[in-house]
Formats: C-alpha cells, structure tokens, sequence
C-alpha cells in the first residue's frame, strides 16, 4: 500500500512495496523548486540506505537531474554492507539517460518503461 514518505514544498515522495522492490513514486507540483526536489531525494538515498531491498525511482514528473539528485542515485547502488544493489529508474526523461551515459554510469541501473514493466521479482 503506497504511503507518504516524504513531503517538500510542492513534492511529494510516496513509497510502496512489491516483492523484491522497494518502489518510490515523485508527485512534482507546479512551481516545485529544486532544493524540494534535492530533498526529496536525499529522503530516498536516507530511506533505501536502511534496506537490502532493490529500488525503484519512478520518474515520470522529474525532468531533469542535478548533481545531487545523481549523487542520491549512485549511493543507491552500494548496500550498507558493501554488496550490490539492483536500482530501477522507471520512465525516466531523455535528460537523465544522457547524464548517465555521459558519466558512464548508466550500466549500474535498470532502465524501464514504466512501474508497470518492473514485476513483483
């Protein structure tokens, strides 16, 4: 059952659980600044760090990434104990693709469609 993680200005992070997956949903409002948008990230990198769960962001609403919003990403990768982690970016904009591509990075993440192609794995 989805649930209000985490709420900033006019972002809201909803979390949920399916299976394997520890699913994080964005609700960006309009006008929604950045630094909710840093927050709300640094919430899921706080939050996921407590789990040996994959992850998956949903990013429907999420334009475009910055360098802390990448840094929250990349955290997610590396589990407490220093083992792997499967990390899903669900529907994300052309822009956060490039990013990853451009820093070489995008091999550590799944990229999907839509929460719809994750499965309950």
């Amino acid at each position: 059952m989805e649930e209000l993680a985490k709420e900033s200005g006019n972002v809201r992070l909803y979390r949920d659980e399916s299976g394997k997956w520890l699913i994080y949903r964005l609700d960006v409002g309009e006008n929604a600044k950045m630094s909710d948008l840093e927050a709300v990230f640094g919430s899921i990198a706080e939050n996921a760090g407590k789990t040996d769960k994959a992850v998956c962001i949903a990013l429907e609403n999420v334009e475009r990434p910055n360098s802390r919003m990448l840094a929250a990403l990349v955290s997610l990768v590396t589990k407490a104990n220093g083992e792997s982690r499967e990390v899903a970016l669900a529907a994300p904009d052309q822009s956060w693709t490039d990013m990853l591509d451009v820093l070489g990075i995008r091999g550590n993440f799944t990229v999907i469609e839509s929460l719809g192609a994750l499965g309950a794995g």
